[in-house]
């Protein structure tokens, strides 16, 4: 479930205005075949298009303040913050108005067409990911322990002894396998 949050720092979902977003992860692809680099090359790649957004919202009473705050939230043309509740958490994205449409049965119906250059979601609290070594992800070897290398059987084979018993917290070990790719 989608719940949007605040638009432009204004909050679209309190006692006075209630909104639904529609269109947050929708995407559409572009694909593009034949895209050619300064130097000739000829390479495919695809592309997330930009989101296009629709912020529809009913506003309990009609009121100058009210009117002005949704004024303030619709000019300019910048990207604004959007902030949505999920069950993934709470997300940001970063949209522009395109437009702003006022129902012909009632002023208290508003619905605002968004558009997300940036296609993407980002979350406002992320979880850390550590790649870094620790005792519970890596491998302990013992006091006097040696593991051979062994390109292969040729002659032109290159062959790196590593000595884990040597190194420390403090030392990488960087293994040269003789220019190879």
């Amino acid at each position: 479930m989608v719940t949007p949050i605040s638009f432009s720092g204004i909050d679209i979902n309190t006692d006075q205005i209630a909104s639904v977003l529609k269109g947050a992860f929708d995407s559409d692809k572009v694909l593009t075949d034949n895209d050619i680099l300064s130097d000739g090359q000829v390479f495919g790649r695809s592309k997330v298009s930009e989101r296009k957004l629709v912020l529809n919202m009913v506003l309990s009473s009609y009121s100058a303040v009210m009117q002005a705050s949704l004024n303030r939230m619709v000019t300019g043309n910048a990207l604004k913050p959007l902030v949505i509740d999920t069950d993934m958490g709470r997300l940001i994205g970063y949209a522009e108005v395109a437009s702003l449409a006022t129902s012909d049965d009632s002023v208290l119906f508003k619905s605002i067409q968004l558009t997300m250059p940036d296609p993407h979601w980002y979350a406002l609290a992320p979880d850390i990911l550590s790649l870094e070594p620790h005792i519970d992800n890596g491998v302990i070897f013992g006091d006097v322990t040696r593991i051979q290398l062994d390109a292969g059987a040729s002659d032109a084979a290159v062959r790196t002894l590593l000595d884990a018993a040597g190194s420390d917290d403090n030392t990488r070990t960087t293994l040269d396998a003789g220019g190879s790719d």
